[in-house]
């Protein structure tokens, strides 16, 4: 039996303890580690003995941390699964961090970041179909003339990032005077419910279900389209986003627009077949494929000031595709974990490329 304490590793570990690592940040390290193992070890997926955190801690800190990856990424890609040679074809926390920072200039995250200016630029360059309004800056009276319009609607926060806090109101059941006020104290912006393509709301009705598409901007303008996934809600959750407790996603092929791997669960089960409704996901072919990725490539057209971003697109019941929400910093979990298959490959010939092209331009 081992000790669970850091002291113990920095002893076990002696001169072979990676000198890069001061002892601040291997305790940090430790402790987002056990928390981790804690919660997967609720999972089923490893033991929380002394024992195996040991051998865990210890693989990570001498194989994964050094070539970028998380406590997060070791256990969302499994990665006690695979020799360290295998896990280089995972694009870990600290290389997203990376390609973020080679194609995103932090004075631009704003532009995505901030809901009204996203979605101000959308409706400019015509990919943005629904109705949306800030109460704080309208008047009650024109509040009122939304909320007949739009009875159902979604309130999400200005403040608050990556759809944190989003959910869906019936402004008859509320009364619109009193959601006006409500929306006008908490900074929230209102958007009209979109209604889903059919294929998609046989996944789960109570969610708008999205794909996330991730798009790279290369040296010569193109828009490259890497990866993406499907995400998908849970009956009784109306968002369909990690920051629930109940979530699906699976990767779905860019070129042709079918599901290839199973959907994960928050839990890390892998399911054929939605868990509520019993719909097929894995090998199911997302309707409209071309024009959702058409519509992330047009998207990204209007942002020449960022050339990575994950896009959140749902398919309307018309067959048009709409941007729900965009993220300047893409969760590569999304398009890794369902499949346990890496996609660090798809991404390096790009970044070298925008490298080059840094060094000739300065």
């Amino acid at each position: 039996m081992f000790p669970d304490d850091f002291e113990h590793y920095q002893t076990l570990l002696g001169p072979h303890r990676p000198k890069d690592v001061s002892d601040k940040e291997g305790l940090h390290h430790f402790r987002v580690f056990k928390k981790r193992m804690r919660e997967n070890c609720d999972a089923a997926l490893v033991e929380l003995t002394s024992t195996d955190l040991c051998v865990y801690f210890c693989d990570f800190l001498l194989f994964a941390l050094p070539d970028g990856f998380w406590p997060k990424n070791y256990f969302d890609y499994e990665l006690y699964r695979f020799e360290p040679q295998e896990r280089m074809r995972f694009l870990g926390s600290v290389h997203n961090l990376r390609v973020r920072k080679c194609f995103n200039p932090r004075d631009a995250w704003h532009l995505v970041e901030q809901k009204a200016e996203l979605l101000e630029r959308l409706h400019a360059g015509g990919v943005l179909q629904r109705e949306w309004v800030i109460p704080a800056e309208c008047t009650a009276d024109e509040f009122v003339c939304f909320a007949q319009r739009n009875p159902v609607m979604f309130v999400k926060s200005l403040d608050r990032k990556k759809g944190h806090g989003a959910h869906r109101v019936d402004a008859r059941v509320i009364g619109a005077e009193a959601l006006y006020q409500q929306c006008c104290e908490n900074n929230a912006v209102c958007e009209q419910a979109i209604c889903q393509h059919g294929d998609m709301a046989e996944l789960c009705p109570d969610s708008v279900n999205t794909m996330r598409v991730v798009t790279l901007r290369d040296v010569d303008g193109g828009i490259q389209v890497p990866c993406a996934a499907l995400r998908i809600g849970r009956v009784g959750q109306c968002v369909d986003h990690r920051r629930t407790n109940d979530f699906l996603t699976a990767v779905v092929s860019v070129q042709d627009g079918i599901v290839c791997s199973p959907a994960l669960t928050n839990n890390h089960d892998r399911l054929s077949h939605h868990p509520d409704t019993s719909a097929l996901i894995a090998g199911r072919a997302i309707p409209a494929w071309d024009a959702v990725i058409s519509c992330a490539r047009t998207a990204h057209q209007l942002f020449p000031e960022l050339g990575y971003i994950g896009w959140d697109i749902a398919v309307r019941e018309d067959g048009n595709a709409e941007v729900v929400d965009a993220d300047c910093y893409p969760d590569m979990t999304l398009v890794q974990a369902p499949s346990l298959k890496g996609v660090r490959d798809l991404f390096v010939p790009l970044v070298r490329q925008m490298k080059r092209a840094h060094k000739v331009r300065s």
